[in-house]
């Protein structure tokens, strides 16, 4: 009798410390965010702890494959839950139309800021715009200010600006000039982790987004516009006070990004402990003074040929790790509370 009750109890312990590891594990599970290499463009892979995705942008129709790999190859994926589009440059969704031709699909729902009271008709004839309306198939949702999509219990991404209008504001505004200014805002929280990426917004938008008090201290900025002159102004960096910044951007003698004048308010910052580019922009000889490269141990794709700049970050309970995964370059922070 005695024999059979040690045998429970022991049968009973085991089944605790199983469980109890297998609870550790589910605690433990990462979030994981793919900065992916489009050059001149931006797109961003996001992968909640239970996996379930969302595509921030997806760069123009010659980057599809770059963005094709991280999705099947990195990240082990061929469908995609959230798609979202921050505004209707090419740079920015060009590239879904192949990526869907690949065999990708948006199981769940597309994300835009609305292009039925803000986008010009000449915009609408687009080839990337029609490919677009004819991709999402109903499942269509406008992003609005305060807008929260869930990835699971843990990962919440909240829209903080549409169309020039901060999150909070009602009423009559002046609705900006430029399609830029009207990207979606987004920040991504998770664990304390946080991050904030707004597409291409501008100056005119982000003061007044730094004036609203709906922003706060994030860990990762992935930067506006890819690090334009005209955006990351002080008055928003003074509020977000990133730890990392990380600037989607590639050769093109037309922008010339990034902008020294950004790059230098970048790393005046007190709060700055790195700044991470995934190309470096190979016309910088070209335009002294004008274009700033980081250093080079910062930079993923040294000759801006290919995708090798696509950055990894991994969130954990107390720690994130950014990392290129084509080079030895490796950092891990603290989660700022």
């Amino acid at each position: 009798m005695k024999r059979n009750l040690l045998r429970a109890c022991l049968f009973v312990g085991v089944l605790l410390i199983l469980g109890s590891s297998i609870t550790l594990q589910c605690q433990a599970a990462d979030l994981k965010i793919y900065c992916i290499d489009v050059n001149q463009g931006s797109s961003t892979l996001i992968i909640a702890p239970n996996g379930k995705s969302i595509l921030i942008d997806c760069g123009d129709s010659g980057t599809a494959d770059s963005v094709y790999k991280v999705i099947t190859d990195g990240a082990a994926l061929k469908s995609i839950n959230y798609f979202v589009c921050t505004h209707y440059h090419d740079d920015h969704y060009g590239a879904l139309n192949k990526l869907i031709n690949k065999g990708i699909t948006i199981s769940d729902k597309y994300y835009d800021r609305d292009s039925e009271n803000w986008l010009t008709d000449a915009r609408k004839k687009s080839a990337a715009y029609v490919n677009y309306e004819r991709i999402y198939e109903g499942k269509r949702e406008y992003l609005r200010p305060g807008k929260k999509i869930s990835l699971d219990s843990t990962v919440e991404i909240e829209c903080i600006v549409a169309n020039g209008r901060a999150k909070g504001e009602y009423g009559t505004i002046d609705y900006p000039s430029d399609e830029n200014e009207y990207s979606l805002g987004l920040m991504v929280t998770y664990n304390g982790f946080d991050f904030l990426i707004m597409g291409d917004l501008d100056e005119e938008v982000e003061s007044k987004l730094a004036s609203r008090g709906v922003l706060k201290d994030v860990d990762v900025y992935k930067v506006d516009h890819h690090g334009a002159e005209t955006s990351s102004c002080d008055a928003l960096l003074n509020v977000i006070k990133p730890e990392v910044c990380i600037i989607s951007s590639g050769t093109n003698g037309i922008y010339k990004h990034p902008r020294k004048k950004t790059v230098q308010r970048l790393e005046a910052l007190l709060s700055v402990k790195d700044i991470f580019q995934l190309n470096k922009n190979m016309d910088a000889s070209r335009y002294p003074g004008t274009i700033k490269n980081v250093t080079d141990d910062h930079i993923g794709d040294l000759d801006c040929v290919g995708d090798e700049g696509t950055l990894l970050i991994v969130a954990g309970q107390d720690t994130y790790t950014v990392k290129f995964l084509s080079r030895n370059i490796e950092k891990t922070y603290k989660i700022e509370r």
